[in-house]
Order: C-alpha cells, then structure tokens, then sequence
C-alpha cells in the first residue's frame, strides 16, 4: 500500500458530506457552526456561481440567508465519490415552498492535510438536469 492509499482508508467522505449538507439543514448557528467545524477547516474557501466566502463563519452566515428566506427548505445529497484528496457529491435542494422545484448540482471538494474541507466548488445543474433522490 502506498501513501496515497494510506491516506484514503483515513477519510471518512461520507460522515464530511453528512456533516457538511447538515450545517444546511440547521437553523441554530451554534449548531450549524459546530457541524462545520467537523468538516472544513476554519478558512476554507466556499465557491458559487453567488460567489466566494472565505471561513465557515462567513458560510453560515451564508446559510443562514437561506434558511431565512427559505426556512422550509432541505438539502439532502447523494453517496460521495473520493480519491487523492479530493471529493465529489451532488446534492439536491428542496425549497418546499410550493412553488419551486427541487434544484441539483455537484461539489467538488479538495481535502487538507487535517482531514477536513480546504475548498468547496459548488455547481448548480438546475431543475430538469438531474433525476430526483429517492
């Protein structure tokens, strides 16, 4: 077995993406902050097509903009693919505001050296792109 593989069976990629769709899901900041704080570094970088934040207090803020427009909101996400630091998972988000289908995309994610989410690329696909989760 080399590093690299080493390195792999230490990563748990689906207790990070449990954790971090999670913090999406929780309308308490303490709770929210907590449950990021598992998963990503304290400045990782958080990239959208709405743009850059930079730490998890900047994404909860972030998230709690849509938790308040949105409150009903759930974000819920596929199994995540890993390898060589880096993840991938898509994720689905339903506004449950009787108006608006659930939306998709996918993340992709480079792990730091601790374990935890460095960098966040998030791309939204949109509403007919991607077939529901179940």
């Amino acid at each position: 077995m080399n590093n690299d593989e080493s390195e792999e069976s230490t990563i748990d990629a689906e207790a990070l993406v449990e954790a971090f769709i999670g913090a999406w899901n929780l309308d308490s900041e303490v709770e929210r902050l907590a449950m990021l704080a598992t998963c990503c570094q304290p400045d990782a970088h958080f990239i959208s097509e709405e743009g850059t934040v930079k730490g998890v207090q900047a994404l909860s803020d972030a998230i709690e903009a849509m938790r308040v427009a949105n409150p009903l909101s759930v974000v819920s996400y596929f199994p995540p693919q890993y390898h060589h630091s880096f993840l991938r998972f898509r994720w689905q988000t339903d506004l449950n505001n009787g108006i608006a289908d659930p939306f998709w995309g996918d993340d992709f994610v480079e792990i730091g050296d601790d374990g935890r989410f460095r960098t966040v690329v998030s791309f939204k696909a949109g509403e007919d792109d991607l077939p529901p989760l179940l």
